[in-house]
């Protein structure tokens, strides 16, 4: 018995610094916290006796995540693959859903953080701020940098 424990304690140690290793990376964090999402919901449609969904439901868009080798890059990167595409005003949610519809899992949080350091380096305006249920509306400055 205690050596299984101690066999089991060293697995945990070598999954747990693996875990750590894959969440350094900003493109493996984001398709695993994707993953993640991906599992709870089928445990939770699991756990309200709906098998048949949990066992189909899988993101619509998986397939269009292409990894290549230039795609090592950061929340700031995919906002900026978005933002380029566009022209006008946008707000976080519109760019978040544009991002998530692409398979990239950002929560409009992590836009957010992203619109805020472009907004320093004056890449991204402000437009309106947003009041109450009113979100900020942004637009792209000459600043921009499509590539960061």
């Amino acid at each position: 018995m205690p050596s299984e424990l101690s066999q089991l304690d060293e697995r945990y140690k070598e999954l747990r610094n693996e875990i750590d290793r894959l969440f350094s990376d900003p493109l493996a964090a984001i398709i695993l916290e994707a993953y993640y999402n991906e599992h709870q919901a089928q445990v939770k449609a699991s756990s309200n006796g709906n098998h048949a969904a949990a066992k189909e439901q899988s993101h619509p868009n998986r397939t269009s995540i292409e990894i290549k080798p230039a795609d090592h890059g950061n929340q700031t990167q995919y906002v900026r693959g978005v933002l380029k595409e566009i022209d006008g005003g946008f707000t976080v949610a519109t760019i978040g859903d544009q991002l998530r519809a692409s398979g990239i899992e950002l929560t409009n949080t992590q836009v957010g953080k992203v619109f805020a350091r472009l907004l320093k380096f004056k890449e991204l305006r402000a437009v309106r701020r947003g009041k109450g249920s009113s979100p900020s509306k942004y637009t792209k400055t000459q600043k921009f940098k499509p590539e960061g």
